[in-house]
């Protein structure tokens, strides 16, 4: 008998059905989440609370935001953290940081992309890229903006883990 170490624990890879799980709900705030015991801001906060202290085209920036997000995924909910909101169906697709005179918001997308209007570009991550933009603005959320909406949907529902999905 040897004393061999253990190999080294690797993080479990999602699996093809992972997106037909239940979301486990957090005892303490009622968030959900793909796995027991996923970090989160663990409280309850609301969109008023993030967006006080914006100015009025930054709320109506975050509304028309809101609005496009829900008209491509109506399964979508908006769930406000401590410091940010995010988008989720199954996982958190879209981010959404409330800043004084804009919004810095990260669309998770399959790969990196280039647009002018991107601030910082992240990645990859788990392979995928995290685009920032600035919204200030509710006309902001334009064609492109709805374009990476769109892109971003798939990474929301697990798609991205199923066999050539």
């Amino acid at each position: 008998m040897t004393n061999a170490a253990p190999p080294p624990r690797r993080r479990r890879s999602a699996r093809a059905g992972d997106d037909e799980k239940p979301l486990w709900e957090c005892p303490k705030c009622g968030a959900k989440l793909v796995a027991r015991n996923m970090w989160h801001s663990c409280g309850v906060y609301t969109i008023d609370d993030l967006v006080r202290k914006c100015g009025a085209n930054v709320r109506e920036a975050f509304a028309a935001l809101s609005e496009a997000v829900m008209a491509a995924a109506a399964d979508a909910v908006v769930v406000p953290q401590k410091t940010r909101a995010v988008f989720q169906i199954r996982t958190r697709f879209i981010s959404v940081y409330p800043r004084k005179d804009h919004l810095l918001v990260g669309f998770i997308l399959p790969e990196r992309a280039s647009n002018p209007r991107f601030v910082k570009i992240e990645g990859p991550i788990t392979n995928v890229f995290i685009h920032y933009v600035r919204i200030a603005k509710a006309s902001d959320v334009d064609r492109d903006a709805k374009a990476w909406i769109k892109a971003s949907l798939p990474y929301g529902r697990q798609a991205r883990l199923r066999p050539n999905g």
